[in-house]
C-alpha cells in the first residue's frame, strides 16, 4: 500500500482543480470510490479438490467526466487482491474506461454500460513453495498481466441531487495472465488449479458530481433518512 499513496495525493491535490473547472463551465464531473465485494476468479482447468477460493478485495478511486450526452470517459487508481486460500494475487496500477448512460439525467436510476482498461506496475511473475508439513508441498505460481480489458454493467442510485450509490460488474480479461497452484506429495500430484487471469468483479460505492447541489428535496429526503434511523434504533 506505499506506493499508493502518491496517488491518493495526486487525487486530493486535483479535487478542488476539477471542482473549481466544472463549476466554472457548467460541466459535468464525478468522483467515485469503489470497494471490490467480489473477486471471484473462473478456473480454466482443476481438479476434484479444489484450492481456490475467490474473495473480495481491494478498491478503485476514480474520476469521471462526460463529454458528449450520456457519454463518459473514467480515469483512476485500482487495487484488485484474489485470494487462493493461503495466497492472495494483487494487482494494482491506473485504469481508464468509457461508459455508456441511457435514461434521462433527471431519473435518480442510471444504469449503464462500460469498457475499460487496466495498466498493472506490480511484480509480474512469482512462484512460492509452501511445506505443509514433511512430506506436503503445494506450490504456487502467478503471472500478473500487465494489461487488462474488462466489459461491465452497473447503476448508479441517486439518494441526492449529486451522491449516488453505485453497483458494478466487470469481467476482467488479463492479457498473458495465469495462475497455478499444485499440491503433491513425494512427488505424487494431489491436487491442482489452473486459471487464465480471467475474473468476476463485483464492487459497491459512492459517488458525488459536480457542479454540487444540495435542493429542498434533497434535505426533506435527508430528514426522513434521519427519522427512519431513529426509529429503526
Amino acid at each position: 500500500m506505499t506506493s499508493s499513496l502518491p496517488t491518493f495525493l495526486l487525487w486530493f491535490a486535483l479535487l478542488p482543480v476539477c471542482i473549481i473547472q466544472a463549476q466554472s463551465d457548467e460541466s459535468r464531473w464525478a468522483i467515485h470510490y469503489t470497494t471490490n465485494i467480489l473477486t471471484s476468479p473462473m478456473p480454466a482447468s482443476h481438479s476434484a479438490s479444489v484450492p481456490n477460493n475467490g474473495d473480495f478485495g481491494g478498491f478503485s478511486v476514480m474520476g469521471e467526466y462526460d463529454f458528449a450526452e450520456k457519454w463518459a470517459a473514467e480515469l483512476g487508481y485500482f487495487l484488485t487482491e484474489v485470494n487462493y486460500n493461503r495466497q492472495v494475487r494483487t494487482m494494482e496500477g491506473l485504469q481508464c474506461g468509457v461508459k455508456r448512460y441511457f435514461l434521462n439525467e433527471r431519473i435518480f436510476f442510471q444504469p449503464y454500460l462500460s469498457v475499460r482498461g487496466q495498466v498493472n506496475w506490480r511484480r509480474r511473475f512469482e512462484q512460492v513453495g509452501e511445506r505443509m508439513n514433511d512430506s506436503y508441498i503445494v506450490e504456487h505460481r502467478y503471472r500478473n498481466p500487465l494489461i487488462s480489458f474488462a466489459p461491465g454493467v452497473g447503476a448508479d442510485i441517486y439518494l441526492f441531487s449529486s451522491v449516488a450509490l453505485t453497483i458494478r460488474y466487470d469481467f476482467m480479461m488479463g492479457i498473458d495472465s495465469r495462475t497455478t497452484i499444485e499440491g503433491r506429495t513425494q512427488d505424487n500430484p494431489s491436487f491442482y488449479y489452473h486459471d487464465k487471469g480471467v475474473y468476476h468483479q463485483l464492487g459497491l460505492g459512492v459517488k458525488v458530481t459536480f457542479p454540487f447541489h444540495f435542493s429542498e428535496q434533497d434535505g426533506e429526503s435527508l430528514l426522513y433518512l434521519l427519522l427512519d434511523m431513529l426509529f429503526w434504533n
